[in-house]
């Protein structure tokens, strides 16, 4: 079952146009994360890893690339109930050898743009950028808090995104 669903997504990925990125969820029952940070996450991982098969993926004037095989990414929430005890519990996804990158920052306004541009912060970030391109991960989770900001009126927002490592 499983490899049927990694090559529908190989295949519904390879198909869309460059622009296009699809919601593909596995175990949707335990799906816990507010549904539009869910897509704001699956749209930045999928249309990167898109744009790195392609061969035309460019962060910060630096090419990432020829084309090469890459998987469209499944969202997986019952990685993301892993992400939940990962952020509870440091080093809790190392017990099933995942991989792993977090990230965080402050904002005011609207949590959804606050995630959208704070995703793109991830490519500061060498091991968090081999990460979200790694071309056999087929799968991936996220958590996420909302808090209070250190400063007056901010707020902060703090993730943990989990990967399949094959």
């Amino acid at each position: 079952m499983a490899m049927f669903t990694i090559l529908l997504v190989t295949v519904v990925v390879s198909m869309l146009p460059s622009s296009a990125v699809e919601l593909v969820l596995d175990h949707p029952e335990k799906c816990m994360l507010h549904r539009p940070f869910r897509t704001i996450l699956n749209k930045f991982h999928n249309e990167l890893r898109q744009s790195v098969g392609q061969g035309e993926a460019v962060v910060k004037g630096n090419s990432l690339g020829p084309a090469r095989e890459m998987y469209g990414l499944v969202y997986d929430c019952s990685l993301e109930e892993e992400a939940s005890h990962e952020m509870t519990l440091p080093g809790f996804a190392a017990l099933y050898n995942r991989g792993v990158i977090s990230f965080s920052g402050e904002y005011k306004g609207s949590a959804n743009t606050a995630l959208e541009k704070i995703l793109p912060t991830l490519y500061d970030d060498e091991n968090s950028l081999r990460q979200l391109i790694y071309p056999k991960a087929a799968r991936f989770g996220c958590w996420g808090k909302l808090k209070k900001g250190n400063t007056a009126g901010n707020r902060r927002m703090e993730f943990v995104c989990l990967y399949d490592k094959k």
